[in-house]
């Protein structure tokens, strides 16, 4: 006994130790080693999955493009949005450098990613055609059976956007670089006319049906010195708005169409006085009535504190002296702009009225279902009757493969399906005496429901179950 015991200890420690290693591999513990901490590892397997990802966007873009030779790629450059899961290149269309991006499908878009959509986003981003709006050059889909990407080409803009105006940068520098330190804010000559023209822009949107709703300074793409509002394109794959997650934390209810393209005009008005973004949903009045201009103060004080204690409309907002006095009839990219007509088909207005409304759209692909009548007693589908040919393969077959062929058919292919033959050959069988009790009873009820019922995939279950219950009583 005294030898058993230390043995028997040593058993239980081994198990123990096993079960600890077990654990920690369970767990995913792993051995980082003497030289590195955890927040380089951390950082290196950040890295290492940016750059998978990179490689796989990359992989996606090339094979989209094989399919669509009017683009040509030119180089993949760094991610210059504030949006992570964006990929950015540059491609070649018709001899003009263009800018391309690709993101995955939002779990929140409202329709499904077909060709029939495919073709009428491409159609309705064409007739939105304004001054103050960039156009939309390619929409397309890549379908994959692990994630569907969106793919967007925009014209190329070497001004950049209105956030590398503000801080003077080159726009095709990366995005957590440029943007690092505060500028000077623009002159309030510069605001006037750069925010009458976004109002603009906007109210075009607003006019069409269209809510902007993820208005900011770099949606704001400059085009031969003119602003060009994009972006508006997120809102309609059911991308989340940078700013409006933020502006929540003040506004809970949408109490009109123009609301949060508003407040987010606001918040871009504040970025081009001051040179920086406001850390809070509403900028305070210190922030407004200090480093802002008079009339620059008294618009952020109508959209922001509104006597009335509610958000402006875009009218009122426009109203003002500051965005009034612009005369835009004389601008001359007003007065050499041609609109295009602009007419809405049956598909386009679903597809905004489901984005609006927050109402997916239901896919039109048809599902290919096995109803009971295709199905036999067994469960198994019927074979289906091959008696009709082609002209074609009877020309091409000789007398005797004919003959053959026609054996085959006659074994094969029977003249009426499966399951009403059984179902013949089941009202040929006579039915046992009819009793008011025990197993003629039994027997009758199964021989009726088998007869009656057209081999319903839930009436086979019960008839294994009746005749379960049927050979225990036996």
């Amino acid at each position: 006994v005294a030898v058993l015991i230390p043995i028997v200890l040593i058993i239980l420690l081994v198990i123990f130790i096993w079960y600890l290693i077990r654990r920690r591999r369970r767990r995913g513990y792993i051995y980082l080693g003497s030289n590195t901490t955890v927040q380089e590892y951390l950082t290196l397997q950040t890295v290492q999955r940016s750059q998978l990802e990179a490689e796989t966007d990359f992989l996606n873009c090339q094979y989209y493009l094989r399919s669509h030779p009017e683009f040509r790629l030119e180089q993949r450059i760094e991610r210059i949005g504030s949006r992570t899961t964006k990929s950015w290149f540059t491609v070649i269309h018709n001899g003009k450098r263009r800018l391309m991006y690709t993101m995955p499908r939002s779990e929140k878009c409202c329709f499904p990613y077909e060709t029939s959509i495919e073709k009428t986003l491409r159609e309705m981003f064409y007739i939105l055609h304004h001054p103050f709006i960039l156009p939309t050059v390619h929409v397309g889909f890549i379908l994959s059976e692990v994630q569907a990407t969106t793919v967007v080409v925009l014209p190329f803009s070497e001004q950049g956007s209105l956030k590398d105006l503000i801080h003077r940068t080159n726009p095709l520098r990366s995005y957590n670089n440029k943007y690092a330190s505060p500028r000077p804010g623009l002159c309030e000559k510069q605001i006037a006319l750069i925010g009458r023209q976004i109002l603009e822009g906007l109210q075009y949107l607003s006019s069409k049906g269209i809510s902007h709703d993820n208005l900011h300074s770099g949606n704001v793409i400059f085009v031969n010195n003119i602003p060009r509002l994009t972006g508006y394109e997120n809102t309609i794959f059911g991308q989340r708005p940078c700013l409006q997650k933020f502006l929540r934390q003040r506004i809970t209810k949408r109490t009109h169409m123009d609301m949060w393209d508003v407040l987010c005009f606001g918040h871009l008005v504040f970025e081009m006085a001051t040179g920086h973004q406001s850390e809070e949903p509403f900028p305070t009045v210190e922030e407004i009535t200090t480093k802002c201009s008079t009339e620059v103060a008294e618009t952020l004080a109508q959209i922001f504190y509104h006597p009335e204690n509610r958000i402006p409309t875009m009218l009122e907002v426009k109203s003002h002296p500051l965005w009034a006095r612009i005369a835009m009839h004389e601008r001359p990219e007003i007065k050499s702009f041609r609109p295009r007509p602009f007419v809405l088909d049956s598909n386009m207005k679903k597809i905004l009225s489901a984005v609006s409304s927050k109402t997916p759209i239901q896919s039109r692909r048809r599902r290919i279902s096995k109803t009971s009548s295709q199905l036999n007693i067994s469960g198994v589908p019927a074979p289906q009757s091959t008696t009709a040919f082609s002209s074609n393969a009877v020309a091409s077959t000789t007398p005797q493969q004919n003959m053959q062929q026609q054996q085959q058919q006659k074994y094969e292919s029977p003249s009426q399906p499966l399951d009403q033959q059984q179902q013949q050959k089941q009202q040929q069988v006579p039915a046992p005496p009819v009793e008011s009790h025990g197993r003629g009873a039994l027997l009758s009820s199964i021989q009726k429901s088998r007869c009656s019922l057209n081999n319903n995939a839930g009436v086979v279950v019960r008839h294994y179950i009746m005749v379960a219950v049927m050979s225990c009583l036996l």
